[in-house]
């Protein structure tokens, strides 16, 4: 990432393993509704994951779609102006496993505007071979400070490749309010449209992020909700390793489903 991290950097699109592409846009993310008819788990947080939204599969398992890491709420911000970055996330379920890269880039010449590429891969019982692209509107690559809050927006689109695979939208408001030196409020709210079922459904959620040590580690829980689904819940931690990476560890639990949970290892490298 560009230059020295910022207050909370822990929080920020660089060094997120962000909170797009997608999401986890990407990043979200819930596994893409369109892997349902496949997988035992979702594919992507698209907006990263990637909300920032992604759907869920059949084990009701959310990944980010938009860059958000191992996390499924968006936090508003963009990768620095000019820079690129790369992010990799595994999600443990049972004898199941996801894998997503996802790919991001905010063009100089718009500066708010980050384009995100979702590639996710199952294993197992799990068939999901989704592709997703996302665009964000965000605030910018910098945290909100304290009483400040930040506004955006992001749309995503993906196919699951798989034989009798499907496609899906997801549309999301995005907030970030800086609550204390030490804390934010992220909150997501949009629809997601499965094209193959002919519906839409709302879907939202929240994530509290908390500095244990700032601009290195942090401690984040959130929750995401989806109508027709139940609630999935995650906590976990970010480290910012160095300026141009970050790790996040999280433990995902949806209480619709009877596997219990799931472990999700992501990394953020900025190019």
């Amino acid at each position: 990432m560009a230059g020295c991290p910022t207050p909370s950097a822990t929080d920020a699109r660089f060094s997120r393993s962000r909170s797009t592409a997608s999401s986890r846009w990407t990043r979200t993310s819930k596994l893409r509704a369109a892997a349902r008819k496949r997988a035992t788990l979702p594919a992507r947080r698209p907006l990263r994951w990637s909300l920032a939204l992604a759907a869920a599969g059949t084990a009701g398992w959310p990944v980010a779609g938009l860059a958000n890491g191992a996390f499924l709420i968006d936090d508003a911000l963009v990768t620095p102006a000019g820079r690129a970055q790369v992010e990799g996330l595994i999600l443990f379920s049972g004898r199941e496993r996801l894998v997503v890269l996802t790919p991001a880039f905010t063009p100089a010449a718009t500066p708010l505007w980050e384009f995100t590429a979702t590639l996710e891969r199952g294993f197992g019982e799990s068939a999901a071979r989704v592709v997703g692209l996302e665009v964000k509107r965000g605030a910018g690559e910098d945290p909100p400070a304290p009483g400040e809050v930040q506004l955006g927006a992001g749309l995503q689109h993906g196919v699951n490749l798989a034989r009798d695979g499907g496609s899906e939208t997801t549309l999301l408001g995005l907030m970030s309010v800086g609550a204390h030196e030490r804390v934010r409020l992220h909150a997501n709210a949009g629809l997601i449209r499965d094209w193959d079922a002919r519906r839409t459904v709302p879907t939202g959620g929240l994530r509290l992020a908390f500095d244990v040590r700032p601009d290195t580690l942090s401690l984040q829980g959130e929750v995401l909700l989806t109508q027709g689904q139940a609630p999935v819940w995650q906590l976990g931690v970010r480290h910012q390793l160095s300026q141009q990476a970050t790790l996040d560890l999280a433990y995902s639990r949806n209480r619709g489903e009877e596997r219990g949970g799931g472990m999700v290892i992501a990394a953020a490298l900025a190019l």
